[in-house]
């Protein structure tokens, strides 16, 4: 007679359907951590608004630069970078006047539309010219002039901070 058809086992499926499982988690969790490194997804901790006025900001970060003591380890270059990285983000801030991305020539036009006095800018400019001949050309100061540099910034920030704007009292303005 005819012997009967051969039967074959069906395969399993769930080593299929578990490790599908698994690669998608993978996926995800490589995306995860993808995403949590480029900061696109929040970490939990909001951003702090630094609510102090820009001088203030300005003084302890070259305060700061100081503390580092970079001429001391014949580190000009970034010396002056950061302080005239500071002193640019002082003038942005402070006066409104766009220099954190902009050449020297380019901060002494947006000064002119700016409050400061004209013999502030003249001070200004003059110190972030100092800074580009360190920071683009091979001039190597000394240790006495990069620090002076420092005090430089200190001084021009303290000399220029702006006027608080006058705030009326609570009962004139209530009143008007």
């Amino acid at each position: 007679d005819i012997r009967p058809q051969a039967s074959l086992e069906e395969p399993t499926t769930w080593p299929w359907i578990a490790g599908a499982i698994l690669l998608v988690g993978l996926f995800g969790l490589g995306v995860y951590i993808f995403m949590r490194r480029r900061g696109a997804l929040g970490s939990g901790i909001t951003a702090l608004i630094d609510s102090r006025a820009a001088h203030e900001i300005a003084l302890e970060e070259l305060y700061r630069i100081e503390a580092m003591d970079l001429p001391s380890e014949v580190r000009f270059k970034e010396h002056y970078t950061l302080v005239a990285d500071c002193v640019r983000a002082y003038l942005d801030n402070a006066y409104d006047a766009p220099a954190l991305d902009r050449t020297t020539e380019e901060v002494r036009s947006a000064l002119k539309s700016s409050d400061m006095a004209a013999d502030h800018q003249n001070v200004t400019v003059g110190l972030l010219k100092d800074c580009d001949l360190v920071k683009f050309t091979r001039l190597v100061p000394d240790t006495h002039e990069a620090r002076e540099c420092t005090s430089r910034a200190r001084d021009l920030v303290i000399m220029t901070v702006p006027p608080e704007p006058e705030v009326p009292p609570l009962a004139e303005a209530v009143t008007a």
